[in-house]
């Protein structure tokens, strides 16, 4: 239905010279192959709304180098440039695990370092090269060694860096055919280009979280600079769901007491995770699974990326393992309310 597609976005542009139609149209011409025309179409979106990072992203990947004004040269932008996530050390979660405890230490599941003993959770282990594929019956098995009672018996799951345009609505599907609920921390700039994807998971009941505009360092970046990215994130998710943002997972998991201060003061909540599953470092949806089965546990918070393909790969073997033991998969929402009635 591209014919179709064209015809109302230029009808919208005889009304109004919209950034946004602008840029829906580059899209369609860029995927019809017709580079010349999808380079108008965003340098026009540029005009109306200088600096739009997708138009920007868009017009790189077909060969242009955009003058920025603020930089006062030309340079190539790339797509996709956010950096990886990096194991800084810091899990600790802020102020939300069940019973008022606070997770701290670093681990990796070769045994790197050492973990703390985290109360309710089953002990972890240190594994040694090669791993070997957990089977389904591995994954069970895991689960019912988890001294847990049925209240504690929840977990949480998070994606980070999205949305993308088709992991995120694959997600999307595997929580809605498995009656789980998630976490979505999404960057601004992305978030712009798919609102789509926005409006289905506020309508599905997930919740939608604060990662900055551009997936920046809050710790490095100066407080009116934080401040900024987060609220224009903030007003952007409001705009598209129509409901508040109080939940923020800073990039890289970079934090500080200025950090933690800054947005205790806006009344948001940091969020961080104590289950960490590389996806981003090891794609293989068997080692995911693999590294998340080995350093989960009742009530922890565990931490994908849905701009790779792994988590969806392997979310439906973990999520039955765990339902099968009466586990239920809640939003950050819903474990901030646990974790302030306890």
């Amino acid at each position: 239905r591209r014919e179709e597609a064209r015809l109302i976005f230029k009808t919208g542009l005889s009304y109004s010279a919209s950034f946004w139609i602008s840029y829906n149209l580059g899209l369609l011409e860029k995927e019809e192959g017709n580079p010349a025309a999808a380079a108008v179409c965003f340098k026009t979106c540029l005009k109306g709304n200088p600096g739009f990072q997708p138009a920007l992203n868009q017009l790189a990947e077909l060969g242009y180098h955009v003058a920025l004004p603020e930089m006062g040269r030309s340079r190539p932008m790339t797509l996709g440039s956010y950096k990886a996530p990096v194991d800084t050390g810091n899990i600790g979660l802020y102020p939300l695990y069940p019973n008022g405890n606070k997770r701290t230490g670093s681990e990796d599941i070769y045994g790197s370092s050492p973990s703390p003993t985290i109360p309710g959770k089953a002990a972890r282990q240190n594994i040694s090269k090669p791993f070997s594929p957990l089977s389904n019956k591995d994954c069970l098995e895991i689960v019912a060694s988890f001294k847990a009672e049925p209240h504690e018996r929840y977990i949480a799951l998070t994606f980070d860096d999205g949305p993308h345009h088709s992991y995120t609505r694959e997600i999307l599907d595997i929580l809605r055919n498995e009656g789980a609920k998630g976490t979505f921390f999404v960057v601004g700039s992305r978030a712009e280009t798919y609102p789509d994807i926005l409006s289905r998971m506020a309508a599905e009941g997930h919740d939608i979280g604060n990662h900055t505009w551009e997936h920046q360092s809050l710790a490095k970046s100066s407080t009116a600079e934080a401040m900024a990215s987060l609220r224009r994130t903030n007003d952007l998710i409001s705009g598209i769901t129509a409901k508040s943002c109080n939940i923020v997972r800073p990039p890289f998991g970079h934090t500080s007491s200025r950090v933690k201060s800054m947005l205790h003061g806006a009344g948001w909540h940091e969020v961080m995770w104590d289950s960490d599953s590389r996806d981003w470092q090891n794609k293989n949806p068997d080692m995911i699974l693999y590294r998340v089965m080995k350093s989960v546990g009742p009530g922890s918070i565990v931490l994908f990326h849905d701009i790779h393909p792994g988590a969806a790969m392997m979310l439906p073997t973990m999520i039955k393992a765990f339902k099968a033991h009466g586990y239920r998969f809640i939003t950050i929402s819903e474990l901030i309310k646990l974790s302030s009635a306890t």
